[in-house]
């Protein structure tokens, strides 16, 4: 067995495998590494997605009427630390009887009433909700003609799903009550009825 693995042609044979096998050894070690190295950064670029994500708020409703264009004027401002997409909304007007639970909206099929914007951090988009003509109308007769046995307020309502640059959907929904003397939109300080994810 020793002079077999003296033999020269023998001994080149064998180191020949050893190597082989090693540079096997070596491949997969380095497939396994790049593999891991790809983790780690979809890893760090998750968590900074998360850390640093797009928040959207809904802010200065108020009753707008410019020329011919009656509606309910809305900001809404991308207060969060990355860019976002707006891509489906539902916004309405409508008179809801005091006291009673106003329903949330929740944006369907590709329904997009504020419709399909970009917003950078910081930068704000400025609408103006003009299908509101009966509730408006209606919500105005109640505020200015307190005689009648009917008592509601007229709600300016919505839902907006937006997607941050992981393709997260969110969402903002929120709810304002008109107040007739100062013809602006306020909350209706009911949490469940105005929130971000």
């Amino acid at each position: 067995m020793l002079k077999w693995l003296t033999d020269a042609n023998n001994l080149t044979a064998i180191s020949t495998l050893v190597i082989a096998f090693f540079t096997v050894v070596l491949a997969f070690v380095g497939w396994r590494q790049a593999k891991l190295t790809r983790q780690a950064i979809a890893l760090a670029r998750d968590e900074f997605n998360a850390t640093n994500r797009p928040e959207l708020f809904v802010r200065d409703v108020h009753a707008s009427s410019e020329g011919d264009r009656t509606g309910i004027a809305y900001t809404v401002v991308n207060r969060g630390k990355a860019p976002c997409n707006i891509t489906r909304s539902a916004l309405v007007a409508e008179v809801v009887d005091t006291g009673k639970l106003a329903v949330n909206l929740r944006p369907t099929g590709k329904r997009n009433d504020v419709g399909a914007i970009a917003l950078a951090p910081g930068q704000t988009y400025e609408g103006i909700f003009s299908n509101v003509t009966e509730a408006f109308e209606f919500g105005f007769f109640i505020e200015s003609n307190k005689s009648h046995d009917f008592v509601g307020e007229l709600h300016f309502a919505g839902a907006i799903e937006y997607t941050d640059a992981s393709q997260i959907v969110r969402r903002v929904v929120f709810r304002r009550r008109f107040e007739h003397a100062s013809q602006r939109f306020v909350e209706t300080g009911d949490p469940e009825t105005n929130y971000s994810d």
